[in-house]
């Protein structure tokens, strides 16, 4: 049996998810801001504008997952400095105030699965993908696993241990992307449905889609994206492996 626990895994990813935070400071964000739906810019602009010493503060918090106001989340919160928790409670207000402004743009955004001309698009699309996805899964030398319309699952063996790439075309036209690892019995899971803004604490991670012209790019993208996420957590693994030796 592989030796790598939940327990393991978390406290290695937690670190990882902090250094993740911080390259990107130095990159201006550059990774987060391949996400370009208008729900996960919004996210981002609203973290990017406060001055870099909170920014700093909340790399080392946010990955706790603390952002959203939940009983479990508060009590987290409640266990931080005080110049932390005015930190994520200063985003936490923002990205409220954000939401609100917004609003209306995010009913638009979500209402747009109902369109005659969207729900199109998205058959198109969807078609496309089942062709594209075959020569991913080609690629990647992995095996390809079919759900709903829509949806796809890129599925690795590594040791013992079975993780999984999904990707996910939604009905309004936004893409997205899971990342789960398990043993192959699904008896013990490491991680479930990762994605890379949600394990960073900031929020969604998801890509535009405006034609269904635009897919087979975007699914590349989306693919490629989650392949590097899943070899970071890999590097995580052999760490942890290293460390039983």
């Amino acid at each position: 049996m592989n030796p790598v626990t939940s327990e393991s895994f978390s406290i290695l990813k937690l670190e990882w998810a902090r250094k993740q935070f911080l390259s990107e400071l130095v990159s201006d964000f550059q990774r987060c801001r391949t996400f370009d739906s208008f729900r996960s810019q919004r996210q981002i602009e609203v973290l990017l504008d406060r001055p870099r010493e909170q920014l700093v503060i909340l790399a080392r918090v946010l990955p706790l997952k603390i952002l959203s106001n939940h009983p479990t989340n508060n009590e987290r919160l409640s266990s931080l400095s005080a110049k932390e928790q005015e930190a994520v409670e200063a985003l936490r207000n923002d990205y409220e105030k954000d939401h609100t402004k917004h609003f209306q743009q995010h009913v638009l955004n979500i209402a747009r699965k109902d369109h005659p001309e969207v729900k199109a698009e998205f058959n198109a699309a969807t078609r496309n993908g089942n062709n594209l996805i075959k020569e991913i899964a080609a690629r990647f030398n992995c095996e390809l696993a079919g759900a709903a319309r829509g949806e796809w699952g890129l599925i690795f063996y590594e040791q013992d241990l079975r993780i999984t790439l999904s990707l996910k075309l939604g009905r309004n036209m936004e893409l997205e992307y899971y990342l789960s690892i398990s043993d192959k019995a699904f008896s013990r899971s490491l991680c479930f449905h990762d994605r890379y803004l949600g394990v960073l604490g900031i929020g969604s991670s998801e890509w535009n889609v405006e034609t269904a012209d635009q897919f087979p790019d975007k699914l590349v993208k989306g693919a490629e994206f989650a392949l590097w996420h899943k070899n970071e957590y890999e590097k995580i693994i052999s760490d942890i492996l290293k460390q039983e030796k």
